[in-house]
């Protein structure tokens, strides 16, 4: 089977975008099991439902970026909205906590 140039980008492209993308959402697993928090009870402090939380978990729906601010607000840094949306959150205009 022959592939274009183009179909080879773009499946390296994709290929680093999901293995990023998982990277960030184990980053939220992490947090949450490492805080002994299921996954209702961390839904609930971030006021979404489990369900949305299970899915932003396993890829299959992406966080939107309120939801990466209020999970940044909560973890008191831990997990930066940078770390979770890059795209939508370049490192260099995240603001540094207040001392």
């Amino acid at each position: 089977m022959y592939c274009s140039v183009t179909d080879v980008v773009y499946y390296f492209v994709d290929l680093f975008y999901y293995s990023a993308y998982y990277f960030w959402m184990n980053k939220i697993i992490k947090f949450r099991k490492e805080n002994k928090l299921t996954q209702k009870e961390l839904a609930k402090k971030l006021c979404v439902s489990q369900g949305l939380l299970a899915h932003v978990e396993s890829g299959r729906r992406q966080l939107g970026f309120e939801l990466a601010l209020k999970l940044e607000e909560f973890s008191g840094g831990a997990i930066t909205r940078h770390d979770l949306r890059p795209d939508i959150y370049p490192e260099h205009i995240t603001p540094k906590p207040a001392a």
